[in-house]
């Protein structure tokens, strides 16, 4: 389709246990119906194979870790700006019954 996709894959030591295979699939799908600003939208997922994998659009720019490295502490306003979009798109997660674990 001639776009740019990033590819999770579920990790190499999870893929042999058939509850983290289950769970990777189900959260994915679960995810994929959530359509909201704040959280990428999920383009396919496939749950078999030696690696599950998730396909996602390709989001061009620099990590928080790259822009912190780079710039050092972020002002105020756009640690608020940043942290109201994170709480929007996982407010929108959870509204469609998705648990969010740290």
């Amino acid at each position: 389709m001639k776009r740019c996709v990033a590819i999770k894959v579920l990790a190499p030591h999870l893929a042999h246990n058939s509850l983290a295979k289950k769970r990777f699939a189900r959260e994915a799908q679960a995810a994929a119906a959530v359509v909201h600003a704040n959280v990428l939208a999920i383009h396919q997922v496939q749950p078999g194979g030696r690696l599950p994998f998730l396909v996602m659009p390709l989001v061009a720019g620099e990590s928080l870790a790259q822009r912190l490295t780079a710039q050092g502490t972020l002002e105020l306003k756009e640690i608020l700006r940043i942290g109201m979009q994170a709480a929007a798109g996982l407010a929108a997660l959870t509204n469609k019954g998705l648990c969010i674990a740290t």
